[in-house]
């Protein structure tokens, strides 16, 4: 059995489908797949470290100027990726990226399996429904119009939580203090911005850094090409990425400052993280946003407005670092969100949609 695995355009498309991957290896070993990614570096790095075959598509966001020169070449690459490969099922993460794919693969008649992680369904995957044969859906939908389901009677949709790599649950404390060489024996506060960072966040914590290095050790992976080399502490730890050791740099935090997509709160989550979101505005329907603001009406985060981080961010950090107590019950009601079967659940829909 050969499966397609389509998204990218930042890692938080491809760790989720990884994720996946892992799974139904475990079911089916004699299966076989490929990572359809975008062109980025990031995409490329993540998918290496992952050990898995991959391509990428020079694929254009529908926004963008070039869209009408780079949209066919994308269709080229689909199908040629397509007739070389011959998946017997296409699974999508939504983005740019799946749209070629998706397309191409609906006229050869390969089912489709889509997954949407956010609160709000992205533009893409809310255009491929019309072709797919399934939709996964990662976190209760704000809104999935009857419009949208009209578009296609035939689509079965299914609520099966957002996967996670096992490997994110191997992490350990030991492990983190060999990565970072903190003692572990001060509180640990990680900050990450995603696959590209987080300038704005980026900005604060430097010029912060002095007070809050006296209150716990930091972890700051600061995206790629924005690592700040004048800022030197015994006590702070920076990289632009570290896919190959985030479990144990996860087992180490006591307290984390992150983004809000879909699959790095499904990975905090999973491990009862005291996290503090700051979700991008207005990116891509707000979706950000929602995610962010589901888990604070659960009291499960403390989220802070991006146009508020300069007045509240610092003071929100050091508040949870020195109350142990807020922390274990973000901590308890956090997890209480973690699904640990998602990705046991969409491999199953995807080899019963494959040997149909």
């Amino acid at each position: 059995m050969r499966i397609l695995f389509a998204g990218g355009g930042s890692v938080g498309h491809l760790a989720p489908s990884v994720a996946v991957w892992e799974s139904v290896k475990n079911k089916s070993p004699n299966a076989s797949a490929l990572f359809v990614c975008s062109s980025k570096k990031d995409d490329r790095k993540f998918l290496k470290t992952q050990k898995v075959r991959k391509a990428s598509l020079i694929a254009p966001k529908g926004n963008s100027l070039l869209f009408i020169v780079l949209f066919p070449i994308a269709i080229i690459q689909s199908f040629l990726i397509l007739i070389i490969f011959r998946p017997h099922v296409i699974f999508s993460k939504g983005g740019y990226v799946s749209v070629p794919i998706c397309l191409i693969g609906w006229a050869f008649r390969i089912p489709i399996v889509l997954h949407e992680s956010d609160r709000v369904m992205g533009r893409a995957n809310k255009f491929l429904m019309k072709f797919a044969n399934h939709l996964c859906i990662g976190t209760p939908q704000k809104e999935i119009s009857d419009d949208d389901v009209m578009t296609n009677l035939s689509i079965d949709i299914t609520a099966t939580g957002n996967p996670i790599r096992e490997k994110i649950l191997t992490g350990s404390s030991d492990g983190g203090k060999r990565v970072t060489g903190f003692s572990g024996k001060r509180p640990v506060l990680l900050i990450i911005g995603g696959s590209q960072g987080a300038s704005t966040i980026n900005e604060i914590i430097w010029n912060a850094l002095d007070s809050l290095v006296d209150i716990c050790d930091i972890v700051h992976l600061t995206g790629r090409g924005k690592m700040n080399p004048k800022k030197s502490h015994g006590r702070y730890f920076q990289s632009e990425s570290s896919y190959e050791e985030i479990h144990n740099i996860y087992a180490i935090a006591d307290v984390v400052l992150s983004r809000a997509g879909a699959g790095t709160i499904a990975e905090l989550s999973s491990l009862g993280k005291a996290t503090i979101l700051v979700p991008i505005p207005k990116l891509a329907s707000g979706h950000q946003e929602e995610n962010a603001h589901f888990m604070q009406v659960a009291g499960a985060a403390v989220v802070i407005d991006q146009n508020n981080l300069n007045r509240t961010l610092i003071s929100t950090i050091k508040m949870l670092v020195e109350d142990e107590i807020k922390r274990k019950a973000l901590s308890e009601r956090f997890r209480s969100f973690a699904d640990p079967d998602a990705a046991d659940r969409i491999a199953n829909i995807l080899l019963v949609t494959a040997n149909k």
